[in-house]
């Protein structure tokens, strides 16, 4: 959009997205990082608590409904930790500001207008009160006469926002550097055990140890991939398994651009995704993290009497 190619490093119009963002009327521009690591750390709870595996966890906001549609015999093992950016919702309501702040989430993706739409989710606190996909923003930024372009960008809000560099690693290496209690841990190592042809979706195993415990992670990109991993659920034993099923939608090679990106700003860093390193939220009690991260019992038949 806006004349810029898909391939212009982000460092080049994120300023410039918070400045229009400013510009339309918001008065506090962030992202959702504090919601990622709150994340992390509530699934990492509930995996060990939880006496029969797997755990599926996705950040998705549509993944539930797929399996709830497509693989019901799963939706039991799907874990009750709200989206990242409902946590993040919840932490500016209920954490960093009051109840009365109205938060917007921007996003590529349309579910999560359905998510915040249906019973209990986002709705019984208002952890998210409106979504705008990215084409909305673009188009009310074009009909309020902002020159894109011109804008000299602005920094998101402090306050709000983590000021940890960049991890790599993702979800799952977060949830492992959790599970280990560690600030510093060995990077996963991700075994391509399946994959399609012609298109970029594969499932991905890595395995590590704590304290004698053997785990074993399973990240599947894209639902083409469900048949697959029903099989080889067979004969895996896993532990959590990592739902990544909007693959065909760009999200895979969203990710792969996240990738790039991280490489070319911190090349010269071996940094791993911790949420250790994000003091707000590992200050945060067990009371408080269950409050802010966790749906009400039920919350996932919502979503899908949400879509009736």
């Amino acid at each position: 959009s806006f004349g810029y190619l898909e391939n212009t490093p982000i460092e080049e119009t994120i300023g410039k997205t918070y400045e229009a963002l400013r510009l339309l009327g918001f008065d506090i521009v962030t992202n959702i990082d504090h919601g990622t690591d709150l994340f992390i750390f509530a699934v990492a709870k509930e995996l060990l608590h939880k006496q029969k595996k797997p755990l599926f966890i996705t950040s998705c906001s549509s993944t539930p409904l797929y399996i709830q549609k497509h693989k019901p015999e799963w939706e039991k093992a799907l874990s009750h930790v709200k989206s990242p950016h409902l946590i993040n919702g919840a932490l500016i309501k209920h954490k960093f500001l009051d109840p009365g702040v109205k938060v917007v989430t921007i996003s590529s993706c349309p579910a999560q207008k359905d998510e915040i739409s249906a019973p209990n989710i986002g709705i019984a606190q208002k952890d998210v009160d409106a979504v705008l996909t990215v084409s909305e923003l673009v188009r009310m930024i074009n009909q309020a006469g902002i020159d894109y372009k011109k804008l000299k960008g602005v920094q998101n809000h402090k306050t709000f926002t983590t000021n940890s560099t960049i991890y790599r690693g993702g979800i799952l290496q977060g949830l492992a550097n959790v599970l280990m209690e560690t600030k510093e841990s060995t990077e996963l190592i991700f075994k391509t055990v399946t994959k399609t042809k012609n298109l970029p979706m594969k499932i991905e195993e890595a395995t590590f140890k704590v304290n004698r415990q053997l785990y074993k992670f399973a990240r599947v990109h894209g639902g083409k991939m469900i048949k697959p991993l029903s099989l080889r659920m067979k004969k895996q034993k896993y532990d959590v398994i990592e739902l990544l099923l909007c693959q065909q939608e760009g999200t895979f090679e969203a990710h792969e651009d996240i990738k790039r990106i991280n490489h070319i700003t911190h090349e010269n860093t071996h940094i791993l995704n911790n949420p250790l390193h994000n003091k707000t939220i590992a200050n945060l009690d067990s009371e408080t993290i269950d409050k802010l991260s966790i749906f009400e019992q039920g919350s996932h038949e919502n979503i899908k009497e949400g879509r009736r």
